[in-house]
C-alpha cells in the first residue's frame, strides 16, 4: 500500500480543469505503463443481470451516466473491478455525510451479485506507484479524495471537476492507456481497476472474461 510521506504528499495548485486536464494528459503520455493480469472480482448491481437478455456482468456504461471515480459524467465510461470480493462490496456500497463529513452507509442499496472475471490488460496506469504518481504530479491523498460531493457541486455550475475524473478524462485522452490501477479508499488496503473498454485490443491480448452462470467477454 502507497504510503504518503515525501514529496507525494506535498500539496500542489491545481490549474482551471481544461489547463488541469491538457497538463495531466502530456505527464500521463510520457509515464511507464504496466500489464494486469489474473483474476479480479466485480460487484454487479443484481438488476443488470436480472434485466438483461443475456445478463451483463461486465455491463459498464452506467459509471458514464451517474459519474464514477474515473469517469465523468458523458465521458468515457469505465469498468471497475477490484481485487477481492470485500473491496468489490465496498467500492459499490452507497454512502452519505454526516454534518461532520463523516462517512455513513446509506440504509436503502441495491442488491449486488459477485462475480470472478479473468482479465489481462496491457497499458496500465499504476496509481499504487508512489513514481508513476509523482511523475504525474498527484499525490494518494489525491487518488484517494471521495469524488460525490465534487461532483454534485460542478453539475450544480459552482466548483470544478473532481480530480480523479480529470485524470480519468487525461488518461483516456492519451489514447495509450487502457485503464488505472489505485488503491482502494473503501477498503484500506483493496486494490481496484478501472478498465476503459473503448481502448482494449485483442489483437494485442487484452481481455474481460466472466465464465459459468453469467458469461461475458470484453472485447
Amino acid at each position: 500500500m502507497p504510503t504518503d510521506g515525501g514529496p507525494d504528499a506535498e500539496a500542489r495548485p491545481s490549474p482551471p480543469d481544461g489547463d488541469r486536464v491538457a497538463v495531466l494528459a502530456r505527464a500521463i503520455a510520457a509515464a511507464p505503463l504496466r500489464e494486469v493480469k489474473g483474476y479480479l472480482c466485480r460487484a454487479v448491481r443484481s438488476k443488470y443481470l436480472k434485466d438483461r437478455r443475456p445478463p451483463e456482468p461486465l455491463y459498464f456504461l452506467a459509471s458514464a451516466r451517474t459519474g464514477a471515480r474515473f469517469t465523468p459524467v458523458g465521458g468515457p465510461a469505465g469498468l471497475y473491478l477490484a481485487n477481492h470480493q470485500d473491496v468489490a462490496l465496498a467500492e459499490i456500497r452507497d454512502l452519505e455525510f454526516d454534518t461532520a463529513g463523516r462517512r455513513r452507509p446509506l440504509r436503502r442499496r441495491d442488491a449486488a451479485t459477485l462475480v470472478t472475471a479473468l482479465i489481462r490488460v496491457g497499458a496500465v496506469l499504476d496509481l499504487t506507484d508512489p513514481t508513476v504518481r509523482q511523475r504525474i504530479g498527484i499525490t494518494s491523498v489525491e487518488v484517494g479524495a471521495e469524488w460525490k460531493g465534487e461532483l454534485e457541486i460542478y453539475l450544480a455550475g459552482r466548483g470544478a471537476l473532481p480530480l480523479t475524473q480529470q485524470i480519468g478524462l487525461a488518461a483516456h485522452l492519451t489514447r495509450r492507456v487502457r485503464g488505472i490501477l489505485y488503491p482502494s479508499d473503501r477498503h484500506p488496503g483493496g486494490i481496484c481497476l478501472c478498465v476503459f473498454p473503448d481502448r482494449l485490443s485483442a489483437d494485442d491480448g487484452d481481455v474481460v472474461r466472466v465464465s459459468g452462470t453469467y458469461r461475458q467477454r470484453l472485447p
